[in-house]
């Protein structure tokens, strides 16, 4: 289990290189609105991935292609407007597999970490990949699919992006006893998707199935599976990120296990109606 040092070291590590822009006169009226909806563009992670109800498991697991040497501006610029694709392109490369997304204290998705598998000579190791440093490239053979596109040249992620997850991450601070409350932003989304639920008096309610981010990348919703048996049966519902506490017992010290509360019963649950993808 992994939890972040500080936010500030969180998103000082995912910094990293962005799209080269061409200087511009902005004294012009014309050029000076056309530069402020460019710097918009670059700024709105929905603008630029397109991430409005993508679910975490979505993005998890996804293989990221890139390009030797980049994407040049122009082709950055309308990488998520092509609606034509139905496979990679000869110049795309796989760079690896997204493992995990890392998470900003504000709840937003800042960043994913790619195993680069490999890849471009870059050795069998996991990269921090910032979020505006990708694009999601619609399928046309399906509705729901996407390729995910690094713009940016992938020769510099090697050891200056390499994840040290010692330096990244540490154990969050323990009372001596009991639960802590934690930051649900401190923890990965796979950490989090299966964790438990529990109600007001302790007792389990449910299992998380699935997180889904909003218009800016953070975690809108989360998605429980509540009743059946052993995952057969069981109902998911949505609820908002705020009606949740994310707990960690503290009895034991290694473990950062997330448990997850809300104040409502089983049957309170159950009585929502059915989370639809």
């Amino acid at each position: 289990m992994k939890t972040f040092l500080t936010t500030t070291a969180m998103i000082a590590l995912l910094t990293g290189p962005v799209l080269a822009q061409s200087e511009v006169d902005t004294t012009s009226p014309a050029t000076a609105e056309s530069a402020s909806e460019a710097e918009a563009g670059m700024n709105d992670p929905d603008q630029a991935l397109g991430l409005a109800g993508v679910r975490g498991s979505k993005l998890i697991g996804h293989k990221v292609y890139a390009r030797e040497g980049g994407f040049s501006d122009e082709d950055a610029a309308t990488l998520s407007a092509r609606d034509d694709l139905t496979e990679a392109p000869d110049d795309w490369q796989e760079l690896g597999d997204i493992d995990d997304l890392l998470i900003t204290a504000e709840g937003h998705v800042d960043g994913v970490v790619i195993d680069v598998g490999g890849f471009f000579d870059l050795g069998d190791h996991d990269v921090r990949v910032a979020m505006e440093d990708l694009s999601l490239v619609r399928d046309s053979d399906s509705e729901d699919d996407f390729f995910v596109v690094y713009r940016a040249d992938p020769a510099p992620l090697s050891e200056s992006r390499k994840v040290d997850w010692d330096q990244v991450f540490s154990e969050n601070g323990r009372t001596e006893e009991g639960l802590q409350e934690a930051d649900i932003a401190d923890y990965e989304a796979s950490d989090i998707e299966g964790a438990p639920v529990y109600g007001p008096d302790e007792d389990k309610i449910g299992d998380v199935k699935d997180l889904v981010l909003d218009e800016e990348g953070g975690i809108k919703t989360v998605v429980v599976d509540v009743g059946g048996f052993l995952g057969i049966g069981a109902k998911p519902v949505a609820l908002d990120i705020d009606q949740i506490r994310l707990m960690t017992s503290v009895e034991d010290q290694n473990d950062n296990t997330p448990r997850l509360y809300v104040d409502m019963t089983r049957d309170q649950l159950e009585e929502l109606p059915e989370y639809q993808e």
